[in-house]
């Protein structure tokens, strides 16, 4: 009488295998959507310094406009653009889609670690009170090297 089937050692060696392979996958597929958040991130910052700067054009042509469809360029300051520009965002934060990615900081230090920055697009103005500026954060604030995983734009508001 022939008997067909695996031994107890074949199944072993099948489960062994298949474990790690999926361990190499799950690794591989972390790799993958981490790059995917962080280029989201930079696509996200790239499209708030257009759009903000397509509406800074708009005033230079003509001093009557209206930026994003409520304030007037007579009006015009880091602080209402602010406000503005992450009321007109409708973007998430790629790490956390819970959240909006475009927030305003008031006061802000870049380097305070005590909250995730990860994912967001912080808008805040600087010392001199003409300029807006926008700075993403590509890794947490403790591994952050400024010449990688700091996005810093500057946008200087002509507009009076």
């Amino acid at each position: 009488m022939k008997k067909t089937g695996f031994t107890l050692i074949e199944l072993l060696l099948f489960i062994t295998v298949i474990a790690i392979l999926a361990s190499v996958g799950v690794v591989a597929y972390n790799g993958y959507t981490g790059a995917a958040k962080a280029s989201a991130t930079k696509t996200i910052h790239a499209q708030t310094v257009k759009s903000i700067s397509a509406e800074l054009r708009k005033c230079e042509l003509d001093k009557t406009s209206i930026v994003y469809g409520n304030l007037n360029c007579s009006s015009l300051n880091p602080n209402s653009l602010t406000l503005a520009a992450s009321k007109n965002s409708n973007d998430v934060n790629p790490y956390d889609t819970s959240v909006k990615a475009v927030i305003i900081k008031k006061n802000w230090d870049a380097l305070d670690p005590s909250k995730s920055k990860l994912g967001y697009v912080i808008l805040h103005s600087s010392g001199d009170k003409e300029s807006l500026i926008i700075t993403t954060f590509l890794k947490e604030v403790g591994d952050v090297d400024p010449e990688k995983d700091l996005l810093t734009t500057s946008i200087k508001i002509k507009i009076k």
